[in-house]
């Protein structure tokens, strides 16, 4: 794999499983996922293995995989780590999407390696992973509030819901260019992105 390159082949978004919490903070994840999918005309197939619904698809040549882990949020690296031995995967080869609290919506950052950050479903991963902290992270900010556990859990607001809609899309955006483009430049770009700025001003 040359410098200009992306090695990215298993794109996993974070979320709990079941209707119940779909439409969660928390499961942004899972939406980003999807976005992908529907971006891709790939939707249709998906496959159960691992702990995690997952989907195949050919881009660029290259076969990647784009799953949900099912073990619920604190177990996410028991499903993460279960594919990438199936289908002997290194590191390098991972994508991880998940929520932020300490971003605001509109807001993403995308980085490789570091702490948990507090992340249930980023800290579970690193111990399944041997304590290997880098591999790559797009963290989609959702905002903080004093009750954590009730506010991940809950549903964004009315308010939040067309911002939120072009938080997912661009982030999808983001998760396609980062399988075929260094991570290095996607970052420079999505980094720097401040929609939630935009939405104030266009107010």
């Amino acid at each position: 794999m040359n410098e200009h390159s992306s090695s990215i082949v298993l794109v996993a978004g974070l979320g709990n499983p079941g209707r119940e919490y779909e439409n969660t903070r928390h499961n942004i994840g899972f939406m980003v996922i999807d976005k992908v999918l529907e971006k891709l005309n790939g939707a249709s197939v998906s496959e159960n293995g691992c702990n995690s619904i997952f989907y195949k698809l050919k881009y660029k040549g290259k076969s990647v995989i784009f799953a949900k882990p099912q073990t619920f949020m604190n177990l996410s690296g028991n499903a993460v780590a279960a594919l990438m031995n199936r289908e002997k995967l290194d590191k390098s080869n991972l994508l991880v999407v998940h929520d932020e609290l300490d971003l605001p919506l509109g807001r993403m950052r995308i980085r490789k390696g570091g702490s948990s950050g507090g992340h249930n479903g980023i800290n579970s991963i690193i111990e399944m992973l041997g304590n290997q902290q880098d591999f790559l992270r797009m963290r989609i900010g959702i905002g903080r509030d004093r009750n954590v556990v009730d506010y991940v859990l809950g549903e964004f607001k009315e308010e939040e819901k067309g911002l939120l809609n072009e938080m997912i899309d661009c982030a999808a955006d983001a998760v396609i260019e980062l399988l075929k483009a260094p991570a290095s430049v996607v970052m420079n770009r999505c980094n720097a992105l401040d929609l939630s700025e935009s939405t104030k001003n266009n107010e």
